[in-house]
Order: C-alpha cells, then structure tokens, then sequence
C-alpha cells in the first residue's frame, strides 16, 4: 500500500456550472466581508470549461452541502487520479496540504477579495473528503498556518512550516521512511510546492513523484498523460543544477565531487573539468623545471587574470586577493627576465644575466659557490663585490633600492648586506623600474610594492592581513584595496578588478613582450558556462 501526498491551489476545484450559486450563497452570505462575490467563466467563449472561484468562498458556500457536491470538479486531481488507476497502485491514504493565512490579514484586508486570505483552501477540506471517500481513499489534511508575519509565499519559512507539519503527521499516522511515497506537488504557492519536494526527498527512501504536463500534445486536442518520476530523477536533477553552478562560480574540482556518483555524465564533460582543475590550481604543464620559464609563467598569469574575476564575480574576495598577489610578484619576475634576456652585459668574460636564477627561492643571485666557478674567482677574491657588480651591470638599482644593499654603510661595513632583499617586491619593482622606463605599474601593484617602511599604510595591505592574521574582509574594503588604497565610485569588486588592475595588467604583458595579444574577455568564464550549458 502506498501514500499520496498532494498540494492543491485555489483554482483546483471548479464550478461545472453556475446554476446554484445564487440559492447557495445567501445562506452563508453572512460570512463574507468582501461584498458579493460570483464565478467566474474560467474560459470567456467557453461555458463547458466551467467557473471558477477564490478557494475559500467556494469552500464556504459548498462544504455543507453535499447534495450540491455534483456542481463540482477537480481537474487536476481527476488527472493524477488517472494515472494511479492505470498503474493499478493501491493507497492506503492521501495527505492533503491545505493552507489557512487568517493571522495575516486583518479583517480590513479581508474586505478585498483579491487579498491572499480568499485564496486558502482550508475551506474545502470536506469536498476533499467526499471526493476521496468515493474513491474509497482514506484522506488525511496538513493545515499549513504561517506562524509569523512571513506568508506562504515565502520560500525559507514555508520551507520549514513544511518540515515541521509533515514530520507531526507522519509520526501520527506511524508512516515510516520506508513507505513507498508518491508525491504531487505542482500546486499551490511555489513555496509550498517546492518545499514539499524537497522536503519529501529527505523524509523517504523512494519518492516517486506524479506530476501533470501543463502542455498539450501534439494533436493539441487533449493533455498529455500524467507522468510518474522516480525521486532518483529529481535528485538527479538537482546535483546536476549544483555541478552547473559549481563550474560557472568556478570550483570545477567540487563539480566533479558532485557527479562522481551520477550515472550517464558524458566522459568528455569530465575530462574537462579535470583539465579546468588543474588550471586552477595553477597546473598548466607536468614538467615542474618549466614553471620557472618565461612562457610557462606568462601562460600560467593569464590563466590566473581570468580566474581572479572569477573569484571576485563570485564573492570569495579572500581566493582573489590572494591570488591577485602571487600573480602580480610573478609578473614582475617574468618581466624582469624577459628584459635580462636582452642584457649583453658581461663581468669577467660571463654573461652576467646567466648568473641570476628563477627558482622555487625567487628571482635571486645564483649561490656564492656557483658565482666562484662561472667567474673563476678565488676564495681569497671579493664575492660581495663581485655580486654587487653583477647587480649593478643588470641594472639593479644597489644604492636607493634598500640600505641592506649599500655596499658601504657608515660604519664601513659590509655585515648588513642582505642579498635575499633583491627578492623582495620593493626591490622588484625598482628593478622592473629601471630596466623598462616606460613601463607605468598600475595603482595596486605599486602601492602593495612600496612597503611599510615608505609610509605604506600596513593595516590597509588586505593581503597581509589575511595572510598574517587571518582577517576577515568586505568587498568595500576589497574595493578599496584593488584600487591601490584609493576610494572609487565603482560599486562592486568585480568591477574594479577589471578597471583598475586586469586591463592595466594585460597591457602591461602585451607591453614586455609576454603575450602578444590579449582579451579582457573572460576566456574561462565563457569555456565553464559552455561545458556548464552541455551538462545534462
């Protein structure tokens, strides 16, 4: 035996004819406040459609008059009915959700008869009986009454009046999760429809749920046949709805998550977002000793411009802050190297740009020992003067980049010396600087390059704070922040990115050689909706 649970609306019983409204409706006349209300042709030009009316004043002129209960039917629920009749299904018991808004609206309110008020079906509570006692269907009512000033329509709060009221009748009616469930839903307000499927998913092991097509079928004559969909389907559904949505906010590792335990999803979807998965986690080649090449990295900055929108457009301000900041210390190492390239400079008969490296380290003087052997030095021979003249022939700015790089210092002493500050990104921003004059860093990248000891307000630098401290952030302070601690009249972070630091940044590259054209276009974002768009 199984149970149906239904939703029903306010146009779900009709009138077949007006005949006996005008001897029915003086007798309960009384209880209406909203003047007189009359059926309504459901189809102007055509009276065999039958009439309609507000639920409850229908349920208020008929409920007590069973002898009149022949002027009535029930379209929606004769069609449901149909399809269980032909799949020979056997019901123990049909629960109805009927809906009473009286603590809404005051009775001023309830002189409208377009207010929600006459829109409840509480009213029709024993036409409901007497339909289903014909049919020999024990019925059962959920009365659905909002329990704070938040109406029927109201998604949250429906949803958990729902949960609440169907919980109460299944433990009356000792209904267990193992009862096979079917479940008509489509009527109603949205909230209360969608709240009863989704509700009823978590509730039953099995939900199969039947549902009317609201279209006509191909000869447009009659509706087609009520369809029965297993619950599997709808879960379905909805895991596929969250993969789509995971893929265009841009986590398509968690997509992936999400479909693993999905039947039939196409094996070049996966093996697209698995490509994407690895874009975004930075992982565009497998040889680890080409991520320090100019190519590699140029490659891997633009992938990341598009994924910091991504990330902004998203609302996850601390991925993109973050991000922002590794990408722009790796621009300005790919840039520098791009123009060592073309530095002819030699000390000693060595190229002296063969003795700066690019490694997991930064962008740094190779080692004291391998400075010896390319320069054929001695250990009796100066190697801090040497590195100072590699620095200087590479035209890196030794004396007004940072004190711990003066050769001298008052005391004529060279133990303050700090090569590891050439990685720093003060230093590299006066070293990109000075090997390309022409070059005009965009507003973030030169105040977040300054440094806190040239007056850059440290408490403002987001990015420390969610490093160091693990701060918290709001998209007015990111705002800020993107436009180099300067306040805008740009509304949302999305949009200053783009402005103030993806376009500068993608002339920037176009500027150093590093692509040699560029799209502000999102190019990831239009390559997730489309896989996100195939996805079924």
């Amino acid at each position: 035996m199984a149970i149906w649970i239904l939703t029903v609306g306010n146009s779900d019983i009709r009138l077949k004819h007006d005949k006996s409204w005008d001897t029915l409706y003086p007798l309960v006349q009384d209880d209406f406040m909203c003047g007189n209300i009359v059926p309504t042709l459901i189809n102007s030009t055509d009276k065999s459609q039958g009439f309609s009316l507000p639920a409850r004043a229908l349920g208020l002129v008929y409920e007590n008059q069973p002898e009149y209960y022949e002027d009535l039917e029930f379209p929606l629920i004769d069609t449901y009915y149909s399809r269980i009749k032909k799949e020979e299904i056997k019901l123990e018991k049909v629960i109805i959700l009927l809906t009473d808004q009286t603590s809404l609206f005051p009775e001023w309110q309830q002189q409208n008869e377009k207010c929600p008020y006459w829109q409840d079906t509480l009213t029709l509570k024993l036409l409901f009986i007497e339909y289903f006692n014909k049919l020999r269907i024990e019925s059962e009512f959920i009365i659905l009454k909002p329990l704070s000033n938040k109406g029927l329509d109201h998604w949250d709060a429906t949803l958990k009046l729902v949960n609440e009221k169907l919980d109460e009748k299944l433990k009356e009616l000792d209904i267990s999760q193992n009862h096979t469930v079917y479940v008509s839903h489509q009527a109603g307000t949205p909230a209360i429809s969608s709240a009863l499927q989704f509700v009823s998913l978590g509730k039953f092991n099995e939900v199969n749920y039947l549902v009317s097509n609201q279209y006509y079928d191909d000869d447009f004559n009659q509706k087609a046949e009520p369809e029965i969909i297993n619950s599997s389907e709808y879960k379905r559904g909805i895991e596929i709805q969250k993969a789509k949505q995971l893929i265009t906010n841009g986590f398509p590792g968690a997509a992936l998550k999400v479909l693993a335990g999905l039947k039939n999803i196409n094996s070049t979807i996966i093996l697209e977002l698995n490509k994407f998965r690895d874009l975004f986690n930075i992982k565009n080649n497998s040889n680890p000793a080409l991520e320090f090449q100019v190519k590699s990295a140029s490659e891997r900055i633009v992938i990341a411009l598009d994924l910091i929108e991504i990330f902004f457009d998203s609302e996850n301000f601390i991925q993109g802050v973050t991000l922002l900041a590794s990408t722009q210390e790796t621009f300005m190492k790919v840039a520098i190297i791009s123009q060592l390239e073309h530095n002819n400079e030699t000390i000693r008969g060595v190229k002296a740009s063969k003795l700066v490296k690019w490694s997991v380290n930064g962008l740094l003087l190779q080692s004291d020992g391998n400075i010896r052997q390319e320069l054929n030095l001695k250990y009796s021979d100066d190697i801090i003067k040497e590195k100072i003249t590699i620095l200087e022939k590479l035209a890196f700015p030794v004396n007004d980049t940072h004190k711990k790089l003066n050769y001298w210092d008052k005391y004529n002493s060279r133990r303050d010396i700090n090569f590891w500050e050439v990685n720093s990104n003060l230093s590299l921003y006066k070293w990109l600087q000075a090997l390309k004059p022409s070059f005009k860093a965009w507003r973030l990248l030169e105040w977040a390059s300054v440094g806190k000891d040239e007056n850059k307000e440290f408490e403002y630098d987001i990015r420390n704070q969610i490093m160091h401290n693990l701060r918290g952030v709001e998209e007015k302070d990111v705002i800020k922040y993107l436009a180099g601690n300067q306040d805008v009249n740009i509304s949302t972070a999305k949009e200053t990115y783009i402005e103030k630091v993806k376009k500068p940044f993608l002339k920037a590259l176009k500027l150093f050689g590093l692509v040699e054209e560029y799209e502000i276009e999102n190019s990831l974002e239009k390559q997730l909706k489309k896989i996100a768009d195939t996805l079924s």
